[in-house]
């Protein structure tokens, strides 16, 4: 009786391992976020001590946000 439940216990965990859905990548979690909290686009290049140079948000007809070649979605810092 114990091994039964044991083995429906972990048939269920694995089942709903399997149901959690698709991981975004870095991009495309991003996109959605930038749907609504403020973002820029950030120079990739920039070295990490320096402030990015920025150029403006694409926003695509069904309202995705990307940039521009050379630049990546970040959130906007506070108070910037």
């Amino acid at each position: 009786m114990r091994a039964a439940v044991v083995t429906v216990v972990a048939a269920m965990a694995t089942m709903a391992a399997g149901c959690a859905g698709p991981s975004l990548d870095r991009a495309d979690a991003m996109a959605g976020a930038c749907q609504f909290k403020p973002c820029v686009c950030a120079d990739e290049s920039a070295p990490f001590w320096r402030v990015p140079e920025t150029a403006e948000i694409i926003w695509s007809e069904d309202g995705r946000p990307s940039c521009p070649p050379g630049f990546a979605l970040q959130r906007k810092q506070e108070g910037g």
